[in-house]
């Protein structure tokens, strides 16, 4: 499923006020484009994420992206792609998570504190 941050929400996720879920095992997603408003959550193992050319920034205690309980991730880069939290740690966070990241693309965090 493709997934534009600043869209609306399409089969395959779904969308709460400061997130996008992303729990169907097995299933393939693709995150462009930019949003200040939600961060990305993992939720079920399993998961072929691509960035490619997104921005997502959060503030707070809040991470960008978050790898919920023991999901294994393949995170593959296209493209330039940003992670920024405006007031705090700008990070990808997995406790208990196994991340493969690939592709040709870049990820640069950002991590703002006032």
């Amino acid at each position: 499923a493709d997934i534009n941050p600043s869209g609306d929400a399409a089969k395959g996720y779904s969308v709460d006020s400061d997130y996008i879920l992303l729990d169907q095992q097995g299933k393939s997603y693709r995150v462009y484009g930019s949003t200040n408003n939600y961060r990305l959550m993992v939720y079920k193992t399993g998961i072929n994420l691509t960035l490619d050319n997104a921005s997502i920034t959060v503030s707070g205690y809040n991470n960008p992206l978050d790898l919920v309980g023991e999901t294994d991730t393949i995170l593959t880069l296209a493209g330039s792609s940003s992670l920024t939290n405006s007031a705090g740690t700008a990070r990808i966070y997995g406790y208990s998570a196994c991340l493969t990241i690939r592709g040709s693309g870049s990820l640069e965090c950002f991590a703002i504190y006032a």
